[in-house]
């Protein structure tokens, strides 16, 4: 199992996890090394789920009805920064190498359509969701959804702590490798 899979599992673990059927079969948190990648995103989802919930007074059917739309905004989300990472890598890698100015303005043409995509495909999911809830709980997911993300986010750079170096989502945190000898 990868480092920031056990990272999550601890952290979802450490936050209150809610007792659920799928969640009770999860390891305990001092053994991280036997959850499967599956098991973790299910209590990911089940935690996530009744915050939601909880946070904006959701019915049963608002629940049914707008967690596969936001798994369906959150998968967007990711599709599009590795996307825009991509995108970025080759405007950096044209840039080191020299590009000329037409291959330089492809790849920010290519940024550009990315980015656009991202916010029209964000725009399009959010108005499907929004359908389904009034509007106090719309204002409530929007700040719901950071404040969720900031809060794993923050649990895990707790558990890795000061020092690490960031993994693919910029987290920082962990152990520190040793330095040379006589230091």
């Amino acid at each position: 199992m990868r480092r920031g899979s056990k990272l999550l599992l601890v952290a979802l673990l450490s936050v209150g996890v809610p007792a659920a059927p799928s969640v009770a079969q999860l390891p305990p948190a001092d053994d991280p090394e036997t959850a499967a990648p599956g098991e973790l995103r299910e209590a990911m989802r089940e935690y996530f789920r009744s915050r939601l919930r909880r946070e904006l007074a959701l019915s049963d059917g608002q629940t049914t009805e707008i967690m596969p739309r936001i798994e369906r905004l959150e998968q967007s989300r990711a599709a599009a920064r590795r996307e825009r990472v991509e995108a970025f890598r080759l405007l950096r890698t044209g840039l080191e190498r020299g590009a000329s100015d037409v291959e330089l303005q492809g790849r920010l043409d290519r940024l550009a359509e990315v980015e656009r995509r991202e916010r029209e495909d964000e725009v399009a999911i959010l108005s499907e969701i929004d359908a389904a809830l009034s509007v106090r709980q719309r204002a409530e997911l929007r700040m719901f959804l950071p404040r969720f993300r900031r809060e794993i986010l923050d649990r895990v750079r707790e558990l890795r702590g000061p020092g690490a170096s960031p993994d693919r989502n910029g987290v920082r945190g962990g152990p520190r490798r040793p330095g040379p000898p006589g230091r």
